[in-house]
């Protein structure tokens, strides 16, 4: 992990954050998945062996690197790593899967994901979308964007405690 790149660094609940995810993706059974703000590849790479192809984007260069790294490390050969702004490549990663067989893990900055990529994925309608926030204030608003009008539907809300004794709570929300 490069200096400036991020990773969540509670090790004691990160294995729960990745069955969280894990049991998510398994449930919805999808064959592809896009990860959006991938950093080092983590949920990518961790999840590789229930997809048959993923695909990771990031703007943090060295975190490209890092991740492509981690793929090579971890023997995951079924997918790649695209440095760029998530939002401008999400709808061509978006067409290169059938949507109705694609899982998009969205793990963005607090400050949530801009409306006009969750405008997209509205439009694009992914099989499963599973969000991974460090703020539930944006995770409400982005959620209420997605399920709006019946779009997506929430199934599930997993909270994790990943920063004890601040205001933070790590949530994992499976959406279909």
């Amino acid at each position: 992990v490069p200096g400036d790149s991020f990773l969540q660094n509670n090790f004691f609940l990160l294995p729960r954050l990745v069955e969280g995810a894990r049991e998510y993706l398994r449930t919805s059974g999808a064959r592809y998945l896009v990860d959006v703000y991938c950093g080092v590849g983590f949920f990518g790479i961790s999840l590789a062996d229930q997809v048959e192809k993923f695909v990771g984007v990031e703007i943090d260069r060295p975190a490209i690197k890092a991740a492509r790294n981690n793929a090579t490390r971890h023997n995951r050969e079924n997918g790649e790593f695209v440095l760029g702004d998530a939002q401008e490549l999400l709808p061509g990663l978006l067409q290169k899967y059938p949507a109705t067989e694609t899982a998009v893990i969205l793990d963005p900055p607090r400050v949530g994901v801009p409306r006009s990529a969750l405008e997209q994925l509205r439009e694009i309608r992914p099989q499963q979308v599973i969000y991974v926030s460090c703020h539930p204030a944006t995770l409400a608003r982005d959620l209420n964007l997605l399920c709006a009008d019946g779009v997506f539907e929430l199934r599930s809300v997993t909270p994790l405690d990943m920063f004890p004794q601040t205001q933070h709570v790590e949530c994992v929300a499976d959406l279909w």
